[in-house]
């Protein structure tokens, strides 16, 4: 088996083990994204929803799948209703704390325009 068909495999085996997760197609329509490194117009092919957690905006399907694979791991946590119920109030805090600065920080200021762009 070749890097690529590694690679695939364990996309699938992390789809698989994945218990809470929703893929549509885009439907073309709108303004096209554009690559920050090269200006190149695009249109994402795929939504992916994990875990409440929204990926779209990548070009290739693949990338899709494994910016949503580093974010979450490979098995779902085992964790009890009450440590789930403490990590979203804990989120959900940390969110209502955030300043612009604290944004910029973690997401960039050129997420800030594309969201901007696209949310306005």
């Amino acid at each position: 088996m070749d890097n690529t068909d590694a690679q695939d495999a364990a996309r699938y085996r992390w789809i698989k083990a994945q218990q809470n997760l929703a893929l549509r197609t885009n439907i073309i329509y709108g303004a096209p994204w554009t690559k920050t490194d090269t200006g190149e117009k695009y249109y994402p092919s795929h939504q992916l929803d994990v875990n409440g957690t929204g990926f779209n905006g990548i070009e290739h399907f693949d990338d899709l799948i494994d910016q949503a694979m580093e974010m979450y791991p490979f098995m779902p946590e085992e964790i009890t209703q009450e440590e789930n119920e403490q990590r979203l109030k804990d989120c959900l805090e940390q969110i209502r704390n955030l300043t612009h600065a604290d944004l910029v920080k973690l997401m960039g200021k050129q997420w800030i325009e594309d969201y901007r762009r696209h949310f306005s």
